[in-house]
């Protein structure tokens, strides 16, 4: 039921994001980690946009409100809250990965 629940919230499990990754995905990818955590680690040409910054940034960062795009974090809760953040700003095309850790750990011994 949580698996069901997340994927009618746009949720995707980390292990579908990290094999979307693998065969050339073009969804924009969103870090919405502190500018600290983007630096120390991310996903090669994920783009950063800080939650604590979300709504002042959201506008440069995500070209319109119809552009794909997969929000990120290190466990996925602040991934959850930048979605519905930016919903309510009319973005359309939002999903979130949840356990973002686990997909940097997968990706690492895949690549």
């Amino acid at each position: 039921m949580k698996h069901l629940f997340g994927a009618l919230l746009g949720g995707v499990t980390a292990a579908a994001f990290a094999h979307r990754l693998l065969n050339g995905s073009s969804r924009l990818v969103i870090d919405v980690s502190s500018s600290e955590e983007f630096h120390a680690e991310h996903i090669p040409g994920a783009r950063s946009l800080p939650l604590e910054q979300l709504e002042q940034q959201a506008a440069s960062t995500i070209p319109t409100p119809e552009t794909p795009f997969t929000l990120y974090c290190r466990t996925g809760e602040r991934a959850k809250l930048a979605a519905a953040r930016l919903r309510s700003l009319g973005y359309t095309h939002i999903e979130s990965v949840s356990g973002m850790h686990e997909a940097m750990q997968k990706l690492h011994q895949l690549l």
